[in-house]
C-alpha cells in the first residue's frame, strides 16, 4: 500500500508541475529589474555565447540556429517580393553581426594619436590618398574605394571582398574602413599632423588590411618614391 500511494503521489506531483508550467506559459509574469532585484543576478547565469567552455558553445549554437532560421525566412520573403531590398539588407546586417559604421569611425576624429610630417596639408593629403591605394585586400586585390575630401582634410578608404571588391561607390558594403585626417600645424604652414583610425564591419567581416599599422609605412614609401629622381626621357632630335 505504501508503494502504491507513493507512486500516486509522484504522479500527482508531476501533473501539478505540468499544470503549473502550462499556467506560466499562458500568463507569463512581467519580470523587470525594477520588479525583481534578483533578475539581474539570475541573468548572469545564462551562458554567454562568447564565453569559453560548454555553456558558451551551446549558447552560440542556439543563437546560430536562430540566425539560420531567420535568414532562410528573410530570403524566402525577399524571393516572394514580400520585403524590400532595404529590409533584406538590414536583416542581413543583423544576421551577420555587421556593426561598424562610418559614423562610428568619424566619431573618433580629433582624438589622435597624431603623427607630424614636414609637408603642407594639401601635399600630405595627396600622399595619404596615394598611400591608401597601396593597400591590398584578400587574395592581393587592390583597394579601389579611396575617397578624398579636401575641404575636411580627410581620406577615406574601404576594403571590400567578393563581388563588392571592384566597386568604387561610397555606399557599398565594406569589411574594413580607414579614416585619415590631416590637420594644419598652427604657425607652421609647411607642416601637418595626421591621425589614422580604422574600423571593422563585424566579427565575420574583419578584412585583412591593417590600416593603422601599415599606412605610415606606405606613406614613407610613397614619399621616397616621389623624392627619387626620375630618369630623363628620350631626347628629341631637332629636325635639320
Amino acid at each position: 500500500m505504501r508503494g502504491r500511494y507513493a507512486f500516486a503521489g509522484r504522479r500527482g506531483g508531476r501533473a501539478a508541475h505540468r499544470e503549473g508550467a502550462l499556467g506560466a506559459l499562458r500568463s507569463p509574469p512581467m519580470l523587470t529589474p525594477a520588479a525583481s532585484p534578483s533578475l539581474r543576478a539570475t541573468a548572469r547565469t545564462v551562458p554567454d555565447a562568447t564565453a569559453p567552455g560548454p555553456g558558451g558553445a551551446f549558447a552560440a549554437a542556439a543563437v546560430l540556429r536562430r540566425w539560420l532560421r531567420l535568414g532562410g525566412l528573410c530570403g524566402a520573403l525577399a524571393l516572394a517580393g514580400c520585403v524590400s531590398e532595404e529590409v533584406r539588407a538590414s536583416a542581413e546586417a543583423v544576421l551577420t553581426l555587421r556593426s561598424g559604421t562610418m559614423s562610428d569611425l568619424r566619431a573618433r576624429r580629433g582624438h589622435g594619436p597624431f603623427r607630424e610630417y614636414d609637408l603642407p596639408p594639401k601635399d600630405l593629403l595627396e600622399v595619404v590618398a596615394a598611400a591608401a591605394r597601396r593597400a591590398r585586400g584578400a587574395g592581393g586585390a587592390p583597394v579601389r574605394a579611396v575617397f578624398v575630401a579636401p575641404a575636411r582634410g580627410e581620406v577615406v578608404a574601404k576594403e571590400r571582398t567578393g563581388a563588392d571588391a571592384a566597386r568604387t561607390g561610397y555606399g557599398a558594403p565594406f569589411v574594413s574602413a580607414m579614416l585619415a585626417v590631416v590637420h594644419p600645424v598652427p604657425d607652421q604652414p609647411l607642416r601637418s599632423r595626421l591621425e589614422v583610425h580604422e574600423i571593422r564591419s563585424g566579427p565575420f567581416h574583419a578584412g585583412v588590411v591593417r590600416w593603422v599599422r601599415d599606412l605610415p609605412r606606405w606613406i614613407d614609401a610613397e614619399r621616397a618614391e616621389r623624392a627619387r629622381p626620375k630618369a630623363p626621357g628620350p631626347r628629341v632630335q631637332p629636325i635639320p
